[in-house]
């Protein structure tokens, strides 16, 4: 082979170009410290450090939560810590005034103590860290207690599985936050609403005369003129101006059934007049007594909506208790009003308990009904605080923490409650352990047009699906449908399937609909296949069809060859889905005896294969109905469990209650029992910082994990893209050496030519 000049210049360029290319990585790498500058130069380390920094950056995220964590539970402790403190105060207190030696009036000034210690425990429990409540659950936006120790929560519920919980690792989630309830604990208690107008300053006395003694009260669109007795009244004779003044509104004119001393009654607390009633009402103009010295009122004052909370005692004796579990029983149709000492039979528990009316009620009187109801079932051991009767969503509903049922011959019917179901023996109260709550509607600017064939509503319960049929109406402004007919046609169609009826609840809850349950259940899509039978012969031509979940791409699915029934042919369709790892567990298929059914968590779409005509046409579950009750995804329900309901009473602040009357009575048996019961929730509350240290601890060790695996990847990251400097500086000195000899060399074998002397 014979070679030339040119030849030997170009392998000279081209090899010194190589080793220059080869010099400059090398001071790449030296001076960046880094092995690889590009994927192309090491495709499996730029994999390998990409792959260690996502576990990096992922630690340090999981550091970030453990120490929030780890804070959220400091400031906890802190609070426990001081909650104690305050109780060993309150002990000695308690101890000090259960001595004999102590008088009455010293007595007294304990209870003043304990009561500034009380609201000290009150800010204890709306402790906040970075703005947001500890012991609020998940509503951390919401102070946990009122100014009165009782539950605020803004209205809502405080349930036992409100855990927040915090990744702090890989499958490793800690709860940071301790319930309320677990610091405070939970009285059985009940709250039904009262209107009512109380005196700002208390009773002056007064003169009555002809030109002075009339108070005109209206009420539910009548005024009353209630004449006072032309006597005189000092100061000192508060209760019996009452008396006189309950005995006058007895009389009041015009005379009316019910009397108004049926609906408004008159009393005394703390010096001061107090009407009280279970509607609106407000004192007239045209009252010439003067309301504003005599009671402390003003004219055309209205009464105030209030809450009145029924409290079970005998609870501050019983061990620390975290909350109930509400049983729910709705009527199913309107309150028609009694008739005159009408009876209603509980079983409640194990006994058995009558309440009967003191009047006849009219169809307009539900208000009055319910006030004069739970009045009487606050006045009942036993079912005070566990029982009440309110309205929910137009109709009355019974609410209880434990299971009850309604005798069926007693008078519930008048109530609107079906007594002729469950075969005569009573309704019984539905176990609300799980909720699923859409979000919130508007119906004065959307309303919600319910039509045929859109018009379904599937609820999975158990291991069964039911649909459930809506009536084709439309909700909202401009139409005589309201939201709770909505909800009452929900619950009627719910109530008409027997598996159903007394176990799932609908309600409405702050402009949002949510169902309740005794079991888990779920609100999934469904829809019917369009198959050319039912129960087909399959052949090749035959044998496939296409579905899709949700926005994800159409999976084939292929049936085996063969004559089916239905319900072989549903078996064969669900064996087939199941097959498919992408769709296995998601699609639920039934049959009706006449039609096959499909239900999953996604919208289903089912379309033909090509050249398969198993299926007719495209067919696809609509959203339309889930989307317009405020459902716009399938929902899974969530366990509630035992829960606090906003305005009841908490142990703690119930004992010490307790403590501040015993000691103002000076009734110095329960000034001793009261000690029994401070060292059961001093107990407790050492309990819980326990709890809290034990999770203190743990995330300390998490800590130190997460620590010694930060340093061991970042030790592995370094390994795999820092350089080794001393190796590169060798290397890099060896590739100049090169490149110096070999221009050398090249200098000596290349002659230059006369043309590269002119060039």
């Amino acid at each position: 082979m014979r070679v030339t000049n040119n030849m030997m210049v170009n392998n000279l360029l081209r090899n010194l170009y190589k080793n220059y290319t080869k010099m400059d990585k090398s001071q790449q790498m030296l001076s960046s410290q880094r092995k690889f500058l590009r994927p192309s130069d090491d495709p499996i380390g730029v994999t390998r450090s990409l792959r260690l920094t996502t576990e990096i950056v992922n630690m340090q995220q999981y550091k970030r939560n453990t120490q929030d964590c780890d804070s959220w539970l400091q400031s906890s402790e802190q609070a426990v810590n001081n909650a104690i403190s305050v109780m060993q105060r309150i002990r000695e207190l308690t101890v000090q005034g259960s001595t004999g030696t102590y008088s009455e009036q010293d007595r007294k000034k304990i209870a003043d103590e304990i009561a500034e210690l009380k609201n000290e425990l009150i800010s204890v429990g709306n402790t906040t860290y970075a703005g947001s409540y500890l012991f609020s659950g998940f509503k951390t936006d919401k102070a946990l207690l009122n100014a009165d120790g009782t539950y605020d929560l803004d209205g809502g519920i405080l349930s036992g599985g409100e855990i927040i919980e915090v990744n702090v690792g890989v499958n490793d989630r800690i709860g940071m936050n301790i319930l309320g309830q677990r610091i405070f604990g939970s009285m059985s208690t009940t709250t039904y609403e009262e209107y009512v107008l109380k005196g700002i300053s208390e009773f002056k006395g007064v003169s009555f005369d002809s030109s002075n003694n009339k108070l005109v009260i209206s009420y539910n669109g009548t005024q009353y003129t209630i004449t006072m007795p032309e006597e005189k009244y000092t100061s000192i004779d508060g209760l019996r101006f009452v008396q006189d003044l309950n005995d006058a509104i007895a009389s009041a004119s015009p005379a009316t059934t019910p009397a108004l001393n049926q609906l408004i009654k008159a009393s005394l607390e703390d010096g001061k007049v107090v009407l009280k009633g279970p509607r609106g009402f407000n004192i007239e103009n045209s009252t010439t007594m003067d309301v504003k010295d005599i009671m402390g009122m003003e004219k055309d004052q209205n009464a105030v909506l209030t809450k009145v909370t029924v409290s079970d005692l005998d609870d501050i004796d019983q061990g620390v208790f975290n909350g109930s579990t509400t049983y729910l029983l709705k009527a199913s149709d309107d309150f028609a009003g009694t008739t005159a000492a009408a009876n209603f039979t509980i079983y409640y528990g194990d006994n058995t308990y009558t309440i009967t009316m003191d009047r006849e009620y009219k169809s307009t009187e539900d208000k009055e009904f319910i006030y004069d109801f739970n009045k009487k079932l606050a006045e009942i051991p036993g079912l005070a605080g566990h029982v009440s009767l309110s309205v929910k969503d137009g109709q009355f509903a019974i609410t209880a923490d434990k299971q009850f049922k309604l005798e069926a011959t007693s008078d519930f019917d008048q109530l609107g409650f079906d007594n002729s179901s469950v075969n005569g023996s009573g309704l019984k109260g539905a176990k609300a352990a799980y909720a699923a709550e859409g979000g919130k509607l508007d119906l004065f600017n959307d309303k919600i047009s319910i039509s045929a064939p859109e018009n379904q509503l599937y609820i999975k319960y158990g291991d069964k699906i039911y649909s459930i049929n809506l009536s084709e109406e439309e909700y909202g402004y401009g139409t005589t449908k309201t939201f709770n007919d909505l909800i009452k046609d929900i619950q009627s169609k719910i109530n008409s399937i027997p598996e159903l009826k007394g176990y799932v609840n609908v309600t409405e809850e702050n402009g949002s609909i949510r169902f309740y349950a005794d079991q888990a259940f779920e609100l999934v899509y469904g829809m019917k296949g369009n198959f050319a039978s039912v129960s087909p012969t399959i052949t090749t031509t035959n044998d496939r069809f296409d579905i899709k979940l949700g926005d994800g791409s159409p999976i084939t699915i292929k049936l085996p060859q063969g004559s089916y029934s239905i319900d072989d042919f549903t078996q064969a369709l669900q064996s087939a889905i199941d097959s498919e790892l992408a769709l296995r567990g998601k699609i639920i298929v039934s049959n009706d005896g006449t039609n096959i059914s499909f239900y999953s968590q996604l919208p289903i779409t089912l379309s033909p294969a090509n050249g398969s005509g198993l299926i007719t046409s495209d067919s696809s579950s609509s959203s339309k109905l889930m989307d317009s009750i405020g459902f716009n995804t399938a929902k899974e329900s969530v366990y509630i469990g035992d829960r606090v309901e906003s305005g009841s009473a908490t142990q703690l602040l119930g004992v010490i209650d307790q403590l501040v009357k015993d000691l103002n009575s000076n009734n110095s048996e329960g000034i001793s029992k009261a000690l029994s019961r401070i060292d059961a929730h001093i107990a407790n509350l050492n309990a819980v910082r326990a709890e809290i240290g034990v999770k203190t601890n743990r995330l300390e060790l998490t800590l130190n994990r997460i620590e010694d695996d930060n340093i061991n990847l970042k030790g592995l990251l370094s390994k795999n893209e820092d350089v080794d400097m001393a190796e590169a500086i060798m290397n890099l000195q060896m590739q100049q050496n090169v490149y110096n000899a070999a221009l050398s060399v090249g200098a000596k074998i290349i002659s230059l030519s006369l043309v590269d002397f002119i060039n």
